[in-house]
Formats: structure tokens, sequence, C-alpha cells
């Protein structure tokens, strides 16, 4: 049996949310003009930490709190360009401190104790007024020596900088989460793919892209298979002293290891470079290949650590899915407990009656924080990174090591007021709005007492100093003040984990098995929740199942257009079929040039990521797959656009639709003329030539032209015209009898019968065509005098008078050496 499965998506683009009491999500393209005026929309905002989901606006002005309805483009504008007008809004219950309400039908925003909307005077019920969240998102920054006012896109909740974003998902990012699975699942055993782009723009784009999303995928596979596979769970520094190893005896192919680790940001060295385009199967073992395993393995290092640091909360990690899970030393936990619980009771008055449970709490939530800051202390960070505040360009400058800027997550050590830096978060803030270790510690113990600022700033500091005593965190010098991290003999990485979630924002953790504490207190800056359990959630349950069954197979994608030369295309077709190397290319990112006529080899799967202009396009595209048994996987990816969402809403007429043959409309004039013209040449060309009266280089027929050499071409092709031409215009009407009409023939006849003497006939054009390009030649030649003329001013060489004396110089200055290179310049004419 046999079987072909064509999956068909839709790019989430432009997506909308209806403003009520249970929003429902929306295409803004699908909506009809009667649904826009009875149901007000907005975009959707989600955080990719904690998952809290709400609407953005725009507002008319500072002053108004109307927002504007069904304004996407607006929106876009407003939100790109961190306009001050843009807002947030999440749904929330009464009982919020801050909570306001939003008018369903006009879109404005009302104090709780209004009775009716200060906009549409609709009534105050759960009907019209939504409660919500509208948080403050101004700030005032310096640009150009000026302060501005703009909006910043940090999460509320979790305080994820830059973690608001707006929901969707375009073909790029569908396609690439569907690749990662099928070169992961064991289930498939052709992990070779083609997509198809409409544009070589976007298949450039999309052969990068996939390149670079789909490594963290590979990367977090392996280093869950050894953490798996240890007998005992490991430290985070074990864990990347022993990566290295395991998986060069996995892989035991040094260049293949390199080919599966090596990060696509890496792929411009120079030794990695030639390997790639050349057809060595071995580097040399003298120089590259030692070379660029060490900065594979300093590299991995850095991305291992990232990816239980500052990355470990963002996105499908290792962590948010489930599968693995990170504590801390327990021996090192349990002394730090007592000694500091011992320390507060006794210090701190408002504390006197604690418990060690409330106290591990303060550790354990300040260390995860902490950790998931990226203040974990590691080759890289440790020295002048710390000691600078975090400056940034000292990463950038390691060759290793990716590029590092203002939108890119840096890691962020705990600092105290007397370090001068702006990239580091401080423990006690000296500003109205309390930190987050301050706001941690009143939250941890509020069943208790009400802290006071002065008491704050002594337990924070007690932590600190007991934290480092038990070697759970390191103090490092940080310009005048101090600044503390976690060494990462102090992490530990367990298999598996305990997902929980906070019953008011919907913060996510991941806790150990391991520990029969469990947390209580929700780590979000300002958050009164609590965590419980929540091990069902479908994503995690997506990117648990591909992190734990998945096979470690980097993906390489190329592209395949027309703009690579014809050599570049046979290499990267060669290296497709044949895979030799982990190196070579398992995914072509193409456009229509390989719809037919080159051989690829045999796959089973193909992705378009957008539909075909017609059936025959689709048809070519899709038949690349299940040419060997006919099994075949087949992925479509409908774009926002009206050609695409036509067939998307009935693909029928693409699955089922007839092809139609190509065609060419012939009852055209300027179609016939052309073909007549090549029908009198093929004539000519048939009666017999001699080399001397056609040569094939154009410069000697222009220099015939020049001349007027009648027995030379194109004279001697006009005569035979001239002489013939009452049998070719018969003929060549004859194969057109049927499908033209009177008045085209006449025009065919005149246009035949004017011959060289009246403009547009066939003899003028011919001639006329030739004459523009002897005057560009001429143009040409007076361009090279005029350059040669300067060049020799700028060297200091006698001028050129003439073409003939700048051929000799030439020649001169190649003999010598002094000249390694000149381009010329050709023209070719066709008929």
């Amino acid at each position: 049996m046999t079987l072909r499965v064509q999956v068909w998506f839709r790019e989430l683009k432009r997506m909308v949310a209806s403003v009520e009491s249970q929003p429902e999500l929306a295409f803004s393209d699908d909506l009809t003009p009667e649904l826009r005026q009875n149901q007000k929309t907005l975009p959707v905002m989600h955080c990719r930490d904690c998952g809290a989901t709400g609407w953005g606006g725009v507002r008319h002005s500072t002053i108004n709190n109307k927002l504007i309805p069904n304004d996407l483009r607006g929106f876009y504008q407003a939100f790109f360009s961190q306009k001050p007008l843009v807002s947030f809004l999440f749904p929330c219950d009464e009982s919020h401190e801050e909570t306001q309400l939003l008018c369903r039908h006009c879109l404005t925003v009302n104090p709780t104790s209004v009775e009716f909307c200060k906009g549409c005077h609709k009534e105050n019920n759960a009907d019209n007024l939504i409660p919500v969240l509208v948080p403050e998102v101004t700030q005032t920054v310096t640009r150009n020596g000026q302060e501005q006012l703009i909006s910043n896109h940090d999460c509320p909740f979790c305080g994820n900088s830059n973690g608001l974003s707006i929901l969707g998902a375009q073909a790029a990012s569908l396609t690439s989460a569907s690749i990662g699975i099928l070169y992961t699942t064991p289930f498939n055993q052709d992990k070779k793919l083609l997509t198809f782009s409409d544009s070589v723009q976007d298949a450039a784009h999309r052969a990068g892209f996939y390149n670079a999303r789909t490594y963290r995928s590979t990367l977090r596979t392996a280093i869950f298979q050894l953490v798996r596979e240890s007998q005992h769970p490991l430290t985070l520094q074990e864990l990347c002293d022993r990566f290295a190893d395991y998986w060069r005896e996995k892989i035991p192919i040094p260049e293949n290891y390199i080919a599966t680790f090596l990060p696509t940001d890496l792929q411009w060295l120079r030794e990695w470079d030639d390997f790639l385009n050349g057809d060595r199967s071995k580097l040399d073992p003298h120089t590259a290949l030692p070379d660029l395993l060490e900065l594979v393995e300093k590299r991995l290092v850095w991305e291992i650590v990232t990816q239980f640091g500052h990355r470990g909360a963002i996105g499908p990690s290792l962590e948010r899915s489930g599968v693995a899970s990170v504590s801390f030393n327990p021996q090192f936990l349990t002394a730090a407990t007592k000694t500091l619980h011992q320390k507060l009771s006794n210090e701190i008055e408002a504390l006197r009656t604690v418990s060690e449970d409330r106290v591990r709490e303060l550790i354990v939530g300040l260390l995860h924080h902490l950790r998931h800051r990226g203040g974990i202390v590691q080759p890289v960070t440790q020295g002048n990174y710390i000691s600078s505040g975090g400056e940034t360009y000292l990463l950038s400058k390691l060759v290793y090591m990716p590029g590092v800027g203002p939108s890119v997550p840096a890691p962020k050590f705990l600092v105290n007021a007397a370090a001068k830096t702006k990239q580091f978060e401080r423990v006690i803030s000296g500003k109205n709005r309390d930190s987050w270790c301050e706001d941690w510690t009143m939250r941890v113990f509020a069943p208790h007492t009400l802290l006071l600022k002065e008491q704050l700033i002594d337990i924070l500091h007690f932590t600190l100093e007991t934290l480092v005593g038990a070697k759970l965190l390191e103090s490092h010098f940080c310009g005048q003040g101090r600044a503390w991290g976690i060494p990462m003999a102090a992490i530990i990485i367990n298999p598996g984990g305990k997902v929980l979630t906070c019953d008011r924002c919907y913060h996510q953790i991941t806790h150990s098995r391991t520990s029969s504490h469990l947390p209580d207190t929700c780590r979000s800056l300002g958050c009164q929740g609590h965590y419980h359990e929540d091990d069902q959630r479908p994503g995690l349950v997506y990117y648990r199942q591909m992190y734990q069954q998945g096979e470690v197979r980097r993906i390489v994608a190329a592209e395949h257009t027309g703009l690579l030369s014809r050599t570049t295309r046979e290499r990267l077709e060669h290296r497709f079929i044949q895979s030799d190397r982990y190196c070579d290319p398992n995914l072509i990112s193409a456009t229509s040039t390989l719809e037919m006529g080159i051989n690829i080899g045999d796959l089973s799967s193909v992705f378009l990521c957008s539909l075909p202009p017609n059936v025959a396009n689709y048809q070519q595209r899709i038949g690349r797959a299940g040419r060997r048994d006919g099994n075949a996987l087949v992925g479509v990816i409908a774009n926002a656009k009206p050609h695409d969402l036509f067939f998307y809403s009935d693909p029928a007429q693409m699955l089922e639709g007839g092809i139609e043959a190509s065609g060419c409309y012939l009852n055209a004039a300027a179609i016939l003329e052309r073909q007549l013209t090549a029908f009198c040449l093929d004539n000519w060309v048939a009666s017999g030539l001699d080399s001397e009266g056609f040569s094939p280089q154009l410069n000697d027929i222009l220099n015939h032209l020049q001349n007027q050499a009648q027995n030379r071409f194109p004279y001697n092709w006009l005569r035979f015209i001239d002489s013939q031409q009452g049998e070719l215009l018969r003929e060549f009407i004859d194969l057109f009898a049927d499908t033209i009409t009177p008045e085209t023939q006449a025009q065919i006849e005149e246009f035949m019968h004017q011959g060289q003497g009246e403009i547009g006939g066939l003899g003028w054009r011919i001639l006329n065509r030739l004459e523009g390009m002897k005057k560009e030649r001429h143009r040409f030649n007076n361009a090279i005098v005029n350059l040669t003329k300067k060049i020799k001013a700028q060297k200091g060489e006698p001028t050129c008078k003439t073409r003939k004396s700048w051929q000799k110089w030439n020649k001169k200055k190649r003999d010598s050496g002094k000249l390694s290179e000149i381009s010329t310049t050709k023209i070719s004419l066709t008929f």
C-alpha cells in the first residue's frame, strides 16, 4: 500500500481577538465590513516566557484613554516604533488593586468606580465593561543627546525584557517547526527535504533561517540524551566537561562531529568554509581540525550554560518542556538554610518565629531568579565581563562567541549600589519601585510580618553573605562594588521534573522530582499567586516527545536559485544526492528552478512555503516526493494573499484542477513579426553559407556595417530576403492560415514589403538595431580611452592617445605583472 499525505497550513498572520469577556481569535483578513462594525477587535499580545496574553492598542492621544479599533497597520507602526501611545491590556479579575474597565463597544478604558462608560455611556455590567490590567509601559530614554518618551515591550508579569510580542507565525516559522520534527523523529528514515518558495529572496532567507532556527533543537536533544544516560544527576560543570567526550564517542568522525555542533554563525571560518565548498572528506589533522574542535568545544560550553541560564525560561527549552529540571547542591543548600535561618531569627526581630521552609524558599527563589537572568559564572563571564559591569562587546571580541547586542539577551548578575552599571540587576533599588529581590523577600515573608526598607537591606545582606559562604554564590569585583553569580558546580541538572504554573499570572517553572520542598510563592514580580502542578499543556508534551525520542541530526539547508552559477548548482545537487558528509546539504530551499528537468534523487517529503501560481506548478512541485515507492508527505503553507487564501478555502480546486497546456496567442502581429524574422534567417542559413559571408563575432558584423560591406552580413542576408520575398512570405503565412485574421495577415505582408527603406520594415529594424549597437560600441571605446587617461594621471603613466597604444601599454603591463586584471565588456546579439 502506498500513502501520500498532504497537510495544508495557514500563516498565523494579522491575528486579532474580539474584545469581550471570552475573546475569540480571528484572522483580520477574514473579517467582513459588517463583522468589523458589530464586533471590535484588537491585535493579540503574548509573553514568550510566562505565557501572559492580552490585547494591544493605540490611544488617540496621551490624555485620551480611548483605543483605536480595527487598525492593524497603525498598531504595527506604533508598536515597532515604540510610540508612547501604545497600550497593553490583560484580562483579570476585579480583585486586583490596579484593575480598570475596558468598554467592549467603544474601547474606552475606565476606572472601576464609574457607573457608565465615559465614552459611550453604556452601563457598568459584565456585558459591557471588561476588567483589565493596563500596565505603565512608557519610559524616558536619551537618544542623540535628547530625552524621548517611548514604550517598552517588557512583560509586566514576569519582567522578561522585550518579552511581549505580537501573536502570530509566518511561513518560515511554521515550516521550521515541522522540519524540526521531521528530522528528529526516528520514524523518518529519509532525512532529506525540498522546500519551494516563489522568490529568490524568500528561498535564500529561509535557507539561513532553517539552519539557525533548528540548531538549538538539535543541541537540546543532544544535551538531554547525555543527562538521561548519566548514572546520577550531573552538575552543570560536569555536563559541560562530559558533553564533548560523550558525543565524540557517538560521532567518531571529527568532521561529522563539527558539522553537527558548529553554530551557523561560525561557518564563515576559513578552514570550515574551504571544507564545505570542497570535495575533501577530511580536515587537516595538524592545523584546521584541532583549531575547529577547540572553537566548537568552547562555544558548546556557552550554549549549554545558556540553555540552563537566561534561555532556560524562554521558548521550548528543556526546562519548560519538562524533560529536565534544575536544582542546587543539596548539601550546600541545607547548610545555607540552617545558617541563614539562625541569623534572621536572631538578628531580625520581625522574623524571630520564621520557619526554615520559608528561609529555604527565599534562597531557592533568589538562586533560580539569578540563574534565569544568566548570572552563572562561566569561562566567558568570569573576569573582565563581570568587572566591567556587563560590557557585551567583550563577549563579541571572542571568535567563537555569537554576536551579543542590545536586542540579544546577555548574562546579568546581582550587584550592590556601589557597582556603577546599568547592565546588571541591583539587589536594592535606589528608586521608588522595589527591586525584584526586595519584592521577593517581602512576598516570601508576607504571612509573618511587614518588613521595613532597612530590614530588607539587612535580610538580603545576610542572605548573600550566607550563600557565598555556602559556595552557592561567588562574589566578584564589579567596578567599585560587588557582583554575585552562581558557580557552575553548584547547579544540578536532573532528568525530568514537575511543571508548575502560577494560578494567577501563569508563570511556569519546572521543579526537580528529587526535592520534597515544593515551591509555593510565585516568582513573578509583584504577583500574589501560587504554583500548582500543570503537566498536560499541549506545547510541553509536543516538545517533550521531540527531545525524548528525537535523533541528533543537524539540518543543513542550502538555497537553489537562478542566481547561482551553473557550477555551484550542479555541485549542490550532487552533494544533496550523495550526502557523503554530515555537512552536505540535506534540505534545499528552492524556487521554480527545481520544478522540472533536474535530478535530485528520490525524496519522501516536500514543503511548499506558498501556493504556486497554477495547478501545473503545484503538480510539478509535489511530484518531487514519492518517486521511489509512492509514499510521500507534502506540506503546504497558505500565505496571507488572496491567491493563497482562495485555494485554502477550497483546496479541491488545486488538488483536482486540470492542467492547461501552455500556449501562445498567435493572432498578434508583433509576435508574428519576430517569428517571420527568425523564419527568414533559418531559410537563409539552410540555403548554404560560406565562412566569409558570415562571422560569429559581433565586432566583425559592426565593422561590416560601418564599412558598408555589401557581400558580408547583414547585407547578404537582406539581399536574400529581397530576392525570395514572395516565396518566404507565402510559406510563412501558410503555417498560420487557420489562426490569423485577414487584418493580421495584411500587417505581416506590409512588414515584409517595407524592407530597408521604410521605418518599421523588416530590413529597416535589423539595420536600425545593429546601428544602435555600433553607436554603443563607439561609446564604450571612448569611455575606455577616457578612463585610461584618468588612470594614467593617477599613476603618473604616459597618456595613451589611441586604442592601439592603450593595448600596447596594457600588454606591457601584463607582461611585467603590474596589471593583474583587466575586465572587458562583451555584447551579444540574439535573433
